[in-house]
């Protein structure tokens, strides 16, 4: 009797532990945006902004671009327990030699949304939208920074 009580005690543990475990390898709740995007940034050499409106700006301009990049490596997105908004401010194709990324400030993953919390991306959000207003005229008329 002994060892069966001693043998559910372990194979109960054994149980939570699997299942911890795999909470925890399944989906982080907090990840860096390079984790995300599986990149290290390195050889960005063109940002499309596309904002809500239409507009759009290409960005060329390598002293801007290493800033926002330099931001982005900054960033941590934050598992949401809520659906993804609609709409979207945003958002940003960034281009190297291979490949294309897309950062928005909301991002959904197999079904799950991360959102860019951090004071980092507010701040990101407001030199965009600055930059995108001092060369488009009428950008995003009626949204006002909070």
């Amino acid at each position: 009797m002994k060892n069966w009580v001693m043998l559910t005690a372990v194979g109960f543990i054994v149980i939570v532990l699997v299942f911890t475990w795999l909470k925890h390898t399944a989906q982080p709740d907090e990840l860096s945006l390079q984790d995300y995007l599986h990149t290290d940034f390195s050889g960005i050499t063109k940002i499309a902004v596309r904002y809500s409106d239409g507009n759009q700006l290409t960005i060329e301009d390598s002293a801007t671009i290493y800033g926002i990049v330099s931001t982005l490596k900054e960033l941590r997105l934050q598992k949401s327990s809520t659906p993804a908004p609609v709409g979207f401010l945003y958002y940003m194709d960034l281009y190297d030699d291979s490949q294309v990324m897309r950062y928005s400030s909301t991002l959904v993953a197999d079904q799950v949304t991360y959102l860019s919390t951090a004071p980092k991306a507010k701040e990101l959000d407001s030199f965009i939208v600055k930059m995108g207003r001092e060369k488009i005229p009428g950008l995003l008329s009626g949204i006002t920074e909070k």
